[in-house]
C-alpha cells in the first residue's frame, strides 16, 4: 500500500490538474512542464512561443494563455467579393449604392437612376396628363411656342384628324383645327418658318395612294392648315427630319401602290413646286422606322423593317446635308420596328417598340441610346411598359412618349409617359 501511494504522487507532480497529461498549447501545463508534442514532460522551460497571425485578423487566442492582435477585419463591403446582403460586388443592400450597369434588389441599391429588372439604369420615368384621344401610329412634334402637338392617327373611329396640344407649363391638353386629311402611320417635322408639316400616311381608306402622297402644313399661330405639293409616290410608315438649312426630308417608308419598302428619301424646300426626290439612296431600305437631327447636323435613320420576310432590323444610319450619300454606323443593339426616336444633344434614344416578325415580341421596353460623340451605343432605365406606334417628342431636356399600343393595357392608349435623364 505504501508503494503504491508514493507512485501516485510521482505521477500527480508531473501531469496537469484533471489528471491528464495531454497538451495543445504550454498554457495547459503545470509550471515545470513542457508541452512537447502533444504531451506535458517535465523540464525546466517555462517559456511559450505564440502563434502567429498568418493571415488571420482580429484578436485571437494565442495558445499561450493570452491573445494576438492581428488587425481589423476587412469589411465585407471592401473585400471584392460579392457576400450576402450586397447586390453586387462590394455594394447594394447594407455597402454603397451600386454604379449604372450593375446589379441592383431596389432603387435605393443604385447610386443614380433607378433598379430596373435587377440592374442599375440612368434616368427615370414618370407620368404627366393622358391625350384626350387614345390613338396609335400618330405623329408628334415639339412646337416652337414650347408646346407638344400630337397629330392624327389611328383612333376609335379610325383613321384621326384631330390635333391635341399638352402644354407643360399648366400640364394639360387642348384641342386645335383638325388637319384635312385624316391620317396615321404619317411623319411630322417643325420647319425652320416654325409651322408643323404633316407629311404622308396610311393610303387604306381611300384608293391608293390616297393620302400617302399628302404633306399639310399647320400654322400654329393662326391654327389653319394649308395643303403642300404631293410627295412624288405614296409613303406610309415613313419617318421625317428637317436640316439646319430648312429642308425637309421623308425618308423611306413603305409604298401601298407597289407594295415596295423604300429606300429614297423625298425633298422639300420651303416654298418649293414640289419634291424632290435625291439621288442619295438609304444603305438600307426601311419602314416602320425613327429619324432624328442630332447637334452634330447629321440626320439619323434607325430600326425599323425591311420587308415582313427581314423582320426587323438594327441597320443605323446617317447622312450629313451638303454631303454625299448615308453612312452606316454601328446597329443598335436591339432590333424593333414601330420605334420612337427623340434627340437630346448629341444622343439619339430609341425606345421602346416591336419585335413580333422576328422574336413573336409584340412589345420590348428597352430604350437604347446613342451618343453621337462617344460613337457608341447604351442602355438607360427601360419604359414602364412597352409600346409600340408610339410617338416620342423631346423639350425642355425631356423626352415625352404619347399613345401607341401599350403592353400593360394590350390596346392603343392616350398615357403619356416622360423620361428624365440623370442630372
Amino acid at each position: 500500500m505504501k508503494t503504491i501511494v508514493l507512485s501516485l504522487a510521482l505521477w500527480l507532480g508531473c501531469t496537469l490538474a484533471g489528471n491528464k497529461d495531454r497538451c495543445e498549447t504550454q498554457a495547459d501545463c503545470l509550471d515545470g512542464f513542457t508541452c512537447t508534442a502533444g504531451t506535458c514532460e517535465q523540464g525546466m522551460q517555462t517559456t511559450c512561443t505564440p502563434i502567429a497571425c498568418d493571415g488571420h485578423c482580429g484578436e485571437l487566442d494565442d495558445h499561450c494563455g493570452g491573445t494576438l492582435a492581428c488587425g481589423s477585419c476587412p469589411d465585407h463591403c471592401t473585400n471584392d467579393a460579392r457576400d450576402p446582403g450586397e447586390t453586387d460586388v462590394d455594394c447594394g443592400g447594407d455597402c454603397i449604392p451600386c454604379a449604372l450597369g450593375l446589379q441592383c434588389a431596389q432603387i435605393s441599391d443604385c447610386q443614380t437612376g433607378t433598379c430596373d429588372a435587377g440592374t442599375c439604369r440612368a434616368g427615370t420615368w414618370s407620368t404627366v396628363a393622358a391625350m384626350p384621344t387614345a390613338r396609335e401610329e400618330l405623329a408628334a412634334v415639339a412646337g416652337a411656342d414650347g408646346k407638344i402637338y400630337a397629330i392624327g392617327g389611328a383612333a376609335s373611329g379610325g383613321e384621326s384628324a384631330v390635333v391635341e396640344v399638352y402644354d407643360p407649363d399648366t400640364d394639360s391638353w387642348s384641342t386645335r383645327a383638325p388637319m384635312p386629311t385624316p391620317r396615321s402611320e404619317l411623319a411630322a417635322v417643325v420647319g425652320s418658318d416654325g409651322r408643323i408639316y404633316a407629311i404622308g400616311g396610311n393610303f387604306t381608306d381611300l384608293s391608293p395612294p390616297g393620302p400617302s402622297i399628302v404633306a399639310e402644313v399647320f400654322d400654329p399661330a393662326m391654327n389653319t392648315w394649308q395643303a403642300l405639293p404631293s410627295l412624288p409616290v405614296g409613303r406610309e410608315n415613313l419617318a421625317a427630319a428637317v436640316d439646319s438649312s430648312g429642308t425637309i426630308y421623308a425618308i423611306g417608308g413603305f409604298d401601298g401602290t407597289t407594295l415596295d419598302t423604300l429606300g429614297t428619301v423625298a425633298t422639300w424646300q420651303l416654298g418649293a413646286a414640289s419634291w424632290t426626290t435625291s439621288t442619295e439612296m438609304l444603305t438600307t431600305a426601311r419602314s416602320d422606322h425613327a429619324a432624328v437631327t442630332l447637334s452634330d447636323g447629321n440626320i439619323y435613320a434607325v430600326g425599323g423593317e425591311h420587308g415582313l420576310a427581314t423582320g426587323e432590323i438594327t441597320a443605323f444610319e446617317f447622312t450629313h446635308p451638303g454631303t454625299p450619300g448615308w453612312n452606316t454606323l454601328a446597329p443598335m443593339p436591339t432590333p424593333r420596328k414601330l420605334l420612337a426616336a427623340a434627340a437630346l444633344g448629341s444622343s439619339l434614344y430609341a425606345i421602346s417598340g416591336n419585335r413580333y416578325n422576328g422574336a413573336g415580341m409584340s412589345y420590348t421596353r428597352v430604350v437604347e441610346v446613342y451618343d453621337a460623340a462617344a460613337q457608341a451605343w447604351s442602355q438607360v432605365t427601360s419604359i414602364p411598359s412597352g409600346r409600340f406606334g408610339h410617338a416620342a417628342v423631346a423639350l425642355g431636356g425631356k423626352i415625352y412618349v404619347l399613345g401607341g399600343q401599350r403592353e400593360a393595357d394590350n390596346a392603343r392608349t392616350a398615357i403619356v409617359e416622360v423620361f428624365t435623364p440623370d442630372p
